[in-house]
């Protein structure tokens, strides 16, 4: 009889454990469900870096092919740079060719550009697009003449200069890209 009743206090024990716990269950707050949210992405301006290098390369021949015909013109007309490069750089490009202007020098020749190898790729949030490639800048067929028509290009002037340049796109999420930056490479020349 003993047994029974130990078995009875453990089943009514046991229950009540049970019951205890449904109901202090139920009592306790449940988080609220998650809702997921979802964050707002931004298409990539360039699915690749052949995109992106594709895309400073032009960017590059139309700048370089503008530059060559305001040198041309000793200066004269430079706003025709501005659809090549940022708004920060315009005023810097805008003193130089007015300095030419001022004196008189003229550009005679072309500049193109050998190797053009991707350094990076990125995206701001906002969408817009940065790429830095170093490239050699051809000088080889490039003069400079002063007012009196006199070849005034340097002799020690080195035919391929390494740049590092950078584009940036020309607003959010444009895939056309505008000269933001063109700097000497300070290491090792690799346009030998």
């Amino acid at each position: 009889m003993l047994g029974y009743f130990r078995w009875m206090r453990f089943v009514t024990s046991a229950a009540g454990l049970v019951l205890v716990a449904l109901v202090l269950g139920g009592c306790v707050r449940q988080p609220p469900p998650v809702v997921p949210t979802s964050t707002p992405t931004v298409a990539p301006v360039f699915a690749t870096d052949a995109d992106a290098l594709a895309a400073a390369k032009t960017a590059y021949t139309g700048y370089l092919a503008a530059s060559d015909a305001v040198g041309f013109d000793s200066g004269k007309h430079a706003e025709r740079i501005a659809a090549w490069v940022t708004q920060q750089l315009l005023p810097s490009e805008l003193n130089s060719y007015a300095a030419m202007s001022k004196v008189g020098n003229r550009f005679s020749g072309a500049t193109s550009f050998t190797r053009f190898d991707l350094e990076s790729r990125t995206q701001s949030v906002g969408g817009e697009a940065t790429v830095v490639v170093y490239t050699c800048l051809d000088l080889s067929k490039a003069r400079t003449f002063d007012h009196k028509g006199r070849d005034i290009t340097p002799a020690e002037l080195a035919h391929f200069l390494p740049l590092e340049v950078s584009f940036s796109s020309r607003s959010k999420g444009s895939r056309s890209l505008v000269l933001e930056r063109s700097s000497s490479w300070q290491g090792d020349n690799f346009c030998e």
